[in-house]
């Protein structure tokens, strides 16, 4: 019984193992390829020099001051929704808001005259 809870245990791990030497893998590739210059063979940059751009120009109204560098990516890891991690951010700063303002607030909402009791 042992030993069969030590082959998956071990397999367990060999799996996680894989998947973060996979993981090492795509960063790197994705790096990569983030890194990389588009050339003459790539469709899209064809088309924007037909349409009169050169490279290290930027994109928009000449002089509007574009994008000059692409916009950057940011890689989601987990499995929670893309408007999450901004909600969960949103909702913190509520309620700490209404934490320093809370006290404030409960005192006035005590504090009533007899004719308002009334």
């Amino acid at each position: 019984m042992a030993k069969k809870k030590e082959e998956a245990t071990s397999a367990d791990r060999a799996r996680k193992a894989t998947k973060r030497n996979a993981a090492v893998r795509e960063e790197e590739e994705r790096n990569r390829g983030l890194e990389t210059k588009l050339d003459e063979s790539n469709k899209g940059f064809a088309m924007l020099q037909k349409m009169g751009y050169k490279a290290g120009d930027s994109l928009g109204k000449s002089g509007s001051g574009g994008l000059v560098n692409p916009i950057s990516v940011e890689v989601k890891n987990n499995r929670s929704g893309l408007g999450r991690d901004a909600l969960i951010k949103e909702i913190r700063e509520q309620k700490e808001a209404r934490r320093r303002s809370g006290g404030k607030r409960r005192k006035a909402e005590h504090e009533m005259t007899p004719e308002e009791f009334r």
